[in-house]
């Protein structure tokens, strides 16, 4: 009788796992960007920016924001509406449908943040921010000024009452004038 229950046991633990194995392998796995559909093994549309269409019917679009901050150099030098921030080629009238940004108030040697989609070596700007760099001397404040004039601390997008105040904290790295948004 022993030999009997193990010639059944075998083989049922077995159908069993395999069992198993095929309905975990049929869950449907949640997709909710466009990294996930690529690694999923769904097809990928070469258009710009890519598409990824998941199983489901459903199209990813891969996200092509950047943002990037430094000091402007070149500007008025090259033969196009762009600057040089580090370098990557920083374009400000190349967005489809909306108007050329401002830049009448950036000088070369400006520190700027700079949003915008990424195009190979050129980011195709749609905002730009004159902003300030806090430098070493800065951070060693042994005491701020109590003034209210609010600046936005990035890149942690935090509202201090002042510039003295953003750039003691190690986590900003620049400020740009006013509350952010």
């Amino acid at each position: 009788m022993n030999k009997k229950f193990v010639y059944f046991i075998i083989p049922l633990l077995f159908f069993i796992v395999i069992l198993i194995a095929v309905i975990l392998n049929n869950i449907p796995v949640k997709i909710t960007n466009f990294e996930e559909c690529v690694a999923a093994g769904n097809p990928v549309m070469e258009s710009y920016p890519r598409q990824c269409r998941a199983s489901s019917g459903q199209t990813f679009v891969e996200d092509i924001s950047i943002e990037i901050s430094g000091t402007v150099s070149l500007k008025g030098e090259l033969f196009c509406p762009c600057f040089l921030v580090g370098e990557v080629e920083v374009w400000y009238d190349l967005i489809e449908g909306k108007p050329p940004i401002n830049v009448s108030e950036i000088n070369n040697g400006d520190f700027v943040v700079v949003k915008g989609e990424y195009f190979g070596n050129q980011v195709h700007a749609i905002e730009i921010f004159k902003a300030t760099e806090c430098e070493p001397e800065n951070r060693n404040a042994d005491a701020c000024i109590e003034i209210y004039q609010p600046v936005c601390g990035m890149p942690i997008n935090q509202t201090f009452s002042n510039s003295c105040f953003a750039c003691i904290d190690e986590s900003v790295m620049y400020h740009i004038g006013g509350e952010c948004s």
